[in-house]
């Protein structure tokens, strides 16, 4: 069946993964993100506006206009991964991977918009027979090759406070630098992210340095018939930085949800209470969890699929609580008169 798709950030990255991994037989996707690094329901992702990439601007091996500011995102259908530059609340690191081929399951489908919001929700495809390890399902129940992580040269990222140039990891084609100066980047700075020959070619996407992100609203409250408003430290006027917010409450529903939301960097943003309904109505389970990150996202169309440059600085709320549900490990996690289903781990 045909489906509708998004075009939103999931890194891989970065999108970063605290998503659970679709249920198949496939190998686990390597470039799952530490910060985009959640594709699935990560990424390490922000939706943009789902209009396609606009690269008319850029030549074909991806040379940014003159004085280039950040393009957006990939659309899922396209994203074979991305270059990340993270200013974590503890540590800071720049990855790369890029893959010869879009998983499938981490097209995701839109269900619900409402203001800067909008509602992903996964869906796994189904094969009969299952597919064989090396293979993944596509949406027509055709088994295919995995996605590998591919060889894209040297990447050099330049702009930041130490020289970060890197090479793939032997035998993974993965990119890791860690050991930068914490934050990584000065408020503001320019920030470029460069590739040799390889794969995807030689790129050049580029970012910006966003100051140390505090969150002021510290409990996010998720309760029906309310708005979710969030408040942070707010960027300055021409940094160029914008606010990702993503916020799971079903961590093992069949077809789970996440809420998406990309704010202006004014230092507030509300998520509408029509999307929290239908948030709570896809199912709660688990743990609930969000993060805020300031952000830049560049990305360009390689000609074999899309690559994006996400430059990022994540924090997570102290507390994600859902009205009405209790997430749980064991029943002495419970209020008294309930038991812990501890597959869901949700206390009934």
């Amino acid at each position: 069946m045909k489906r509708t798709l998004i075009a939103a950030c999931g890194l891989l990255l970065a999108c970063s993964s605290d998503e659970p991994a679709p249920d198949t037989a496939d190998p686990p996707d390597a470039g799952t993100d530490t910060a985009t690094t959640d594709t699935g329901l990560d990424t390490t992702t922000e939706p943009d506006t789902g209009d396609p990439v606009d690269t008319s601007d850029t030549s074909d091996t991806g040379d940014p206009p003159t004085d280039p500011e950040p393009r957006g995102p990939c659309s899922l259908e396209t994203r074979l991964g991305a270059i990340v530059v993270e200013s974590g609340a503890q540590f800071s690191f720049v990855q790369a991977e890029v893959a010869d081929g879009v998983i499938p399951a981490t097209i995701l489908e839109p269900i619900g918009e409402a203001g800067d919001c909008r509602l992903l929700r996964r869906n796994n495809p189904f094969c009969n027979p299952p597919c064989q390890p090396g293979f993944t399902c596509d949406f027509d129940g055709q088994c295919i090759d995995f996605p590998e992580p591919q060889d894209i040269g040297t990447v050099t990222v330049n702009g930041l406070l130490a020289e970060v140039s890197m090479e793939p990891v032997e035998g993974s084609n993965t990119y890791f630098a860690t050991g930068l100066p914490h934050p990584p980047f000065d408020e503001g700075a320019k920030i470029t992210a460069t590739t040799t020959a390889g794969f995807a070619g030689a790129l050049s996407l580029v970012g910006r340095g966003g100051a140390p992100l505090e969150l002021k609203t510290q409990t996010w409250s998720i309760v029906a018939g309310q708005d979710l408003v969030l408040e942070w430290s707010a960027g300055a006027a021409d940094a160029g930085t914008e606010i990702g917010a993503r916020l799971v409450i079903d961590q093992h529903g069949n077809s789970p949800v996440a809420l998406l939301c990309t704010f202006a960097d004014t230092g507030s943003g509300a998520v509408p209470a029509a999307l929290i309904d239908q948030l709570l109505g896809a199912g709660v389970s688990g743990f609930p969890n969000g993060t805020l990150r300031r952000q830049t996202l560049d990305s360009v169309d390689t000609g074999a699929g899309c690559v994006e440059l996400l430059v990022s600085l994540p924090r997570e709320p102290e507390d994600v609580a859902v009205a009405g549900h209790t997430p749980c490990q064991k029943t002495d996690d419970c209020p008294a008169g309930q038991t812990c289903n501890v597959p869901l781990e949700t206390c009934e």
